[in-house]
């Protein structure tokens, strides 16, 4: 509003100009906030169109800018899971929280997700929390290998102080 009045009008643009700045401030607050995470935040309103990512998913995406994104359908993305039944939100809608995505690269993303509620708790989206934990599930698999290795050489060792001890 570029109103240059001393009525009431103008006091009331005034105090619009001043709110609208607070709101903005705050938006801003809350944005760097979420940018500032090592996860992956992304919120679809009930439709899967996206409202929200932070720059962790959209760099997940070669995306820079809210823009690229904001108000497309989140299938856009073209996930490997996207429009199949393992689809985050649907499994979501089903009341599964968590989702393991094995990617087609090689990476291994865990995927949390909830409803997001207005404040009379009506559902009016999705909110998806991703995290990489390739490195997790490799480290998880060579501990596994290692304890299954030192098992078997126990076993072995067992098994030759016994043939010595029948001799």
């Amino acid at each position: 509003l570029d109103i240059d009045r001393s009525d009431c009008l103008g006091h009331m643009a005034t105090a619009l100009q001043e709110m609208v700045a607070k709101l903005e401030g705050q938006a801003h607050w809350y944005e760097s906030i979420l940018n500032t995470l090592p996860l992956s935040v992304s919120v679809t309103d009930n439709d899967m169109v996206w409202t929200f990512c932070n720059t962790n998913a959209l760099g997940s995406m070669q995306k820079t800018c809210q823009s690229d994104v904001v108000g497309k359908h989140c299938s856009e993305k073209q996930g490997n899971i996207c429009n199949t039944p393992e689809c985050g939100i649907e499994q979501l809608r089903l009341g599964n929280k968590q989702v393991i995505n094995h990617m087609p690269n090689g990476k291994t993303m865990q995927i949390m997700l909830d409803f997001l509620k207005d404040r009379h708790g009506n559902t009016v989206g999705h909110v998806e929390i991703g995290e990489d934990i390739t490195h997790r599930i490799e480290l998880e698999k060579k501990a596994n290998e290692a304890a299954h290795k030192a098992r078997m050489d126990t076993v072995n060792q067992l098994e030759g102080v016994v043939e010595t001890l029948q001799h």
